[in-house]
């Protein structure tokens, strides 16, 4: 459906090109055709508007409102065009899960139940110093995101996964000395490079033991601190930071 000037008193739709006055639009069939056209192809509304015969995005929006056929055709076209976008990543999807399956790593074999076993097995692994990432690839385990949604939902796990981290920290400062002692002239580079990582590592899992400057604390420390009310694991491995993240204390 197209408005006519008798729709909309005051607009007069005219054919695109030169001598318009103020109060035209510029808005005509053929352009709002192939606006929709592309639209239900995939492209988008800011792709669209960077054609030199196109109009600006916030033009687009003005014409669908004043006419409601073209905006109804607008809209129907983008939400075809989300759904072929949806239909899409899911057959990447499927496709990224076969592949899995045919070899054996099929994410729905995975443990995905939270049990103290395996929080326990993961820590252990965690303070012996296996990385997380690592852990994980075990077909016995549960994925990476698992095991950070457990985190998240579960304070006592994220507290052992903490104090197991803190051990991990130690593990790499241990490690340090034993690269630096077996290094030789032919793999010094190697060794450094190694020795910096795990310094790095061990500042970012014990800070408060390894870093070597305390800096500001992270963001969600202190909203952790702060949402338990200064009694959480947080505020036990942090008691410093209570009254200042309470408001009761200055910083320095």
């Amino acid at each position: 459906m197209t408005l006519t000037p008798q729709d909309q008193p005051g607009l007069q739709i005219v054919a695109t090109g030169a001598g318009f006055a103020p109060n035209q639009s510029r808005y005509t069939q053929a352009v709002g055709d192939e606006i929709v056209r592309r639209l239900e192809a995939g492209e988008t509304l800011a792709a669209i508007s960077r054609d030199p015969a196109m109009p600006a995005p916030v033009t687009v929006h003005k014409w669908a409102a004043l006419n409601p056929g073209f905006g109804a055709a607008k809209a129907m076209a983008q939400q075809t065009a989300l759904k072929s976008r949806r239909a899409a990543a899911a057959r990447k999807l499927r496709k990224s899960l076969t592949r899995l399956a045919e070899e054996g790593r099929a994410p729905g074999a995975r443990p995905v139940g939270y049990s103290e076993e395996l929080a326990e097995t993961i820590c252990r692994r965690i303070a012996h110093g296996e990385p997380l990432i690592d852990i994980c690839r075990d077909p016995d385990m549960p994925s990476h995101v698992t095991v950070n949604a457990w985190m998240r939902r579960d304070r006592s796990f994220e507290y052992m996964v903490g104090l197991a981290r803190e051990h991990q920290a130690q593990v790499n400062a241990d490690l340090i000395i034993k690269i630096a002692a077996a290094a030789t002239p032919a793999t010094v580079g190697v060794a450094r490079l190694q020795i910096q990582a795990l310094r790095w590592q061990a500042a970012k899992l014990a800070p408060q033991r390894f870093s070597d400057k305390a800096g500001l604390p992270p963001r969600h420390v202190i909203e952790k601190i702060r949402a338990d009310r200064g009694k959480g694991y947080w505020a036990q491995k942090n008691p410093d930071l209570v009254p200042k993240a309470l408001g009761t204390g200055d910083w320095d």
